[in-house]
């Protein structure tokens, strides 16, 4: 993680925590439970899953050959938050917070007339001095993308009212995460116009799976402009380690190449790993009956480093690829929110 991709967030912190105004606010005067709950509408980001590459072999005499990369598009889907805790009059608490997000996307298509396909998704099957499930003339896919990433946190932390409008405070904890993406269908040779399409198929499948377990640190400050509204942010990060577990399967399905070709598959795990993720939110808060309740609309970003990398990605030299996609380390969540919160 560079300093200049954490400037943005860090410096939105740093304003809203040297901010000082009028308004007064009391929270956490007396001991008790909280829950606050959220709703995200998520979007991966940054997941540069590859699923072809497309090549016009038309092209001319001194004519450029185009390209074109065909990654899965991402939508938003719902991901949620529950945050259960303790709470003393002397601003001290300690909560469990728990985040998951799930979603899956269908990506199909055909190349278009006079280009060549190569395939995303491998491995590429070596046979008789040949490889074999690398491309398709114009070709065919037919991919579901999937992700499902979790995290558990158990945290203490301590809250210090500035001034009457100023509240600061700090956490420390551990913290779980786990992080699984797949990738399965079908590649063809063929577009799905024509007579043979499906007789020279093959079925992939793709998977990369984490889960790592380390220390956090967070601060957030709140700005409150009475005893009804207020702003917050929060910033956090984690320093992870654990485990990644990658797989890659070709198996040829079609009537014709089925009985001839072998299928091939591709493992690898790294047991040291280390990985990071930094969290980021921004919300405003409504607060009702005294602070018992309260309601907010925000946004959230959190960046998953390490933990994410795909270890399953073809490379020309090893398989014989004729195309070559870059490392992927890095994946980032990221949406608008709503939430509710009750004191107790």
């Amino acid at each position: 993680m560079t300093f200049r991709r954490l400037g943005a967030p860090a410096a939105v912190a740093i304003v809203l925590l040297v901010s000082a105004g009028p308004a007064s606010a009391q929270y956490f005067e007396e001991d008790g439970f909280f829950l606050f709950l959220d709703a995200i509408s998520a979007t991966p980001q940054n997941t540069d899953q590859v699923l072809a590459v497309t090549v016009d072999t038309d092209a001319g005499p001194g004519q450029v050959q185009s390209q074109q990369v065909i990654r899965t598009d991402w939508s938003s889907d719902p991901a949620g938050k529950l945050q259960l805790g303790y709470r003393w009059a002397s601003g001290s608490m300690v909560s469990l917070t728990y985040w998951d997000f799930d979603s899956d996307q269908r990506s199909v298509g055909d190349g278009a007339a006079g280009s060549t396909m190569y395939f995303g998704i491998g491995p590429t099957i070596f046979y008789d001095g040949a490889y074999y499930g690398t491309y398709g003339a114009p070709g065919h896919y037919d991919i579901v993308s999937a992700i499902e990433a979790s995290s558990l946190e158990l945290e203490a932390g301590k809250k210090h009212v500035l001034d009457d409008a100023f509240l600061l405070e700090w956490a420390v904890g551990v913290r779980y995460a786990d992080f699984s993406e797949t990738q399965s269908g079908f590649y063809d040779f063929d577009d799905s116009t024509y007579p043979f399409f499906g007789d020279y198929r093959y079925a992939v499948e793709k998977s990369n799976d984490s889960s790592m377990t380390g220390m956090e640190v967070g601060v957030r400050g709140t700005y409150a402009f009475g005893e009804m509204l207020s702003v917050n942010s929060g910033l956090g990060f984690s320093f992870l380690e654990g485990d990644v577990d990658s797989r890659a399967s070709n198996v040829p399905s079609g009537a014709l190449n089925a009985p001839l070709l072998p299928s091939a598959s591709f493992t690898a795990k790294d047991n040291d790993r280390s990985g990071t993720i930094l969290d980021f939110d921004l919300n405003v808060v409504f607060h009702f009956a005294d602070d018992r309740y309260r309601a907010w609309v925000g946004y959230e970003y959190s960046d998953w480093e390490g933990l994410t990398v795909d270890l399953a990605r073809k490379q020309a030299a090893l398989f014989g690829q004729q195309t070559s996609f870059e490392v992927r380390d890095g994946i980032a969540f990221s949406g608008f929110k709503v939430g509710v919160g009750f004191l107790f």
